[in-house]
């Protein structure tokens, strides 16, 4: 039973950002999940994760997003093609390094 108990509290704590999604303070970039959308579209296998979502407390581990309003707006306006070079290359778009290299 000790055991039980222990593991459950162990699973528990380790769902800290299943619940900080619902702290007060938790901010989400305009226009950041339709960028997230439209880069998915684009290269189906790119797998870095962009976080859209912020704290206001710098308190908190993610005090901004990975995208800000402007780059947002900016991935939206890329073409399919710019994203894939962006992607594949390494290189940046919209000021965002790429660090996964894959697309398809």
């Amino acid at each position: 039973m000790r055991r039980f108990v222990l593991s459950l509290a162990l699973a528990v704590s380790g769902c800290e950002s299943f619940f900080a999604a619902n702290e007060p303070g938790k901010k989400t970039v305009e226009g950041c999940a339709e960028a997230v959308d439209h880069l998915k579209q684009c290269c189906p296998s790119f797998s870095s994760f962009l976080s859209c979502s912020y704290f206001e407390s710098a308190s908190n581990a993610n005090a901004a997003p990975d995208l800000s309003p402007g780059q947002s707006r900016c991935v939206i306006k890329k073409s399919c093609d710019a994203i894939e070079r962006a992607v594949t290359s390494g290189g940046t778009l919209c000021d965002l390094p790429m660090r996964d290299s894959h697309c398809h």
